[in-house]
């Protein structure tokens, strides 16, 4: 999906106030419940769920891009970085997280 959101690298970001997640223990999947409209998203793809738990942890953006470009040191950073930021602006998109406020504001 091609998506005209800027996702910042120095951004860290939080769920929305109207989301639920869980990933159960044991389970490789990973589900975000929309609790205004009662949508429900799975992840089921690895890295995604990597993604998700680290920005849910507060890494940055451009953090979560460093740690797993080390992780997958054969792959191109830049398609990495691509990729991780098209994922993040498809969770913004979908209202599924918004940018951390700076200095708890």
């Amino acid at each position: 999906m091609e998506t005209s959101i800027t996702v910042a690298q120095n951004n860290a970001y939080q769920k929305e106030l109207h989301i639920s997640w869980k990933k159960p223990e044991g389970n490789t999947k990973l589900v975000i419940l929309n609790l205004n409209a009662g949508d429900f998203f799975s992840l089921e793809n690895p890295i995604s769920i990597e993604i998700w738990e680290n920005l849910m942890a507060g890494k940055t953006v451009g953090a979560i891009v460093d740690e797993l470009s080390r992780q997958y040191a054969d792959e191109d950073p830049a398609v990495v970085a691509r990729t991780t930021d098209e994922f993040v602006a498809d969770l913004i998109q979908n209202k599924l997280i918004c940018v951390c406020p700076k200095n708890g504001v």
